[in-house]
């Protein structure tokens, strides 16, 4: 954090100094978010927890896009203060989702889609409303 606070350049008196980390997990709830590689994991407990769309239990619903907030503390250390996760489609295609319905809605799309795809003589398909 030391090096993206870039002490020596100016700015805004009184305005907090907040940094954001932004991934993928399969791991939520509203204390704790689990961020996962290949060669190990982090576990992060933002002090004001993790506010999930759309949900009133923990992570039902992964993966999701996880935003969580740094700051300093009074005493110099790095904070996580504070957490969202919103459910997305799958890691191979990130679209953000409400619910498991717009999920069905966009793998009965990806189906209609492939079909068309595959059928001779079909004009190219394009999508001119939103499906949301």
């Amino acid at each position: 954090m030391l090096e993206l606070e870039r002490p020596d350049t100016h700015w805004p008196a009184g305005k907090t100094r907040m940094f954001f980390q932004i991934f993928m997990s399969d791991q939520v709830t509203r204390d704790e978010v689990s961020f996962r590689w290949p060669g190990g994991e982090l576990q992060f407990r933002p002090e004001r927890g993790v506010s999930i769309n759309g949900e009133t239990q923990d992570g039902a619903r992964p993966p999701y896009w996880v935003i969580l907030s740094f700051r300093r503390g009074m005493d110099g250390t790095v904070i996580c203060s504070e957490g969202y996760a919103h459910a997305l489609f799958c890691r191979g295609c990130p679209v953000p989702v409400d619910s498991n319905l717009e999920r069905t809605t966009i793998e009965s799309l990806s189906e209609v889609a492939g079909w068309l795809a595959k059928k001779t003589g079909c004009a190219d398909s394009e999508s001119r409303k939103t499906a949301f």
